[in-house]
């Protein structure tokens, strides 16, 4: 009879349990945001991330899908954060003309973004274990699908850099391709304010107990293969003198076109590791 007892005990908890995660899923999407046209411009973002990445997620009417990437180690040498980059997410036809239906939902139960435009689904969101972004893309139509990187010139000076030591004008983005894919990445050099703001905040100790966050600090995206896989890289590696200071040129797009009968899918994805050799 004792153990009858306890068996049905140990039941009735694991349903309460379960039942009590249902509850709290239901009552959670009631808070879901939920968008019913496109956004005009980058100040439409939704946001996603895993504690380590981030996005801002928009869709532009007439236009395309954009990932404005970040990432929480993404420093240059004078403390500030720079973003990793945009991938701009293509596809054609595009389902965000203006007056077709459209739905963005940013969904809290999974901690993603779903997009229902024209009859085509995208799912995007970020891995809970690793720094991988990953774009769905379920057509019951051939749609083609283009990933590519969008760089922009890159600045410290502002009224708002304060700095006990002197700002200088930053290296930009270095983009390669290499069997098809493509990596860029923003490389921060043999320089760093770390030692400086140690000494203004009377701390010169710290200068040799702990290791300089900024100095070699290297960070920036990656795509690979015809799934648009995308990597966030960051290190503190010295990058190759040959490719530290060459500029970024155009991106070109890498394309995949499928016949979509269940699924066409585009992966984006970051992750931390340091560039290619």
């Amino acid at each position: 009879m004792a153990t009858t007892f306890r068996s049905c005990a140990l039941f009735v908890f694991a349903s309460i349990a379960l039942y009590t995660g249902f509850a709290a899923a239901e009552s959670m999407q009631r808070y879901n945001v939920v968008w019913e046209t496109p956004s005009r411009d980058s100040t439409g973002q939704m946001p996603l991330g895993n504690g380590d990445i981030a996005a801002g997620v928009y869709a532009i009417e007439n236009g395309d899908l954009y990932l404005l990437l970040a990432k929480n180690d993404a420093l240059t040498y004078n403390g500030d954060i720079f973003k990793t980059g945009r991938v701009r997410v293509s596809l054609e036809p595009s389902p965000f003309a203006a007056g077709k239906p459209f739905r963005q939902t940013l969904d809290l139960d999974t901690g993603s973004i779903l997009i229902e435009a024209d009859g085509v689904t995208l799912r995007i969101w970020a891995d809970a274990n690793h720094p991988v972004y990953h774009v769905q893309i379920d057509s019951p139509n051939e749609v083609a699908v283009s990933a590519a990187p969008e760089l922009w010139q890159r600045f410290d000076g502002c009224k708002w850099n304060v700095s006990s030591a002197p700002i200088d004008s930053p290296t930009q983005d270095v983009r390669l391709e290499r069997d098809g894919k493509i990596l860029w990445y923003f490389a921060v050099g043999d320089r760093s304010i770390f030692p400086e703001e140690m000494k203004y905040y009377d701390v010169p100790q710290m200068i040799s107990e702990f290791a300089d966050p900024l100095r070699f600090n290297t960070f920036g995206t990656s795509g690979l293969g015809t799934k648009e896989r995308t990597t966030a890289r960051t290190s503190n590696r010295p990058v190759a003198s040959e490719t530290a200071g060459a500029p970024a040129n155009r991106p070109r797009p890498c394309r995949a076109k499928t016949r979509a009968t269940g699924t066409t899918t585009a992966t984006t994805s970051l992750a931390a590791s340091k560039p290619w050799p």
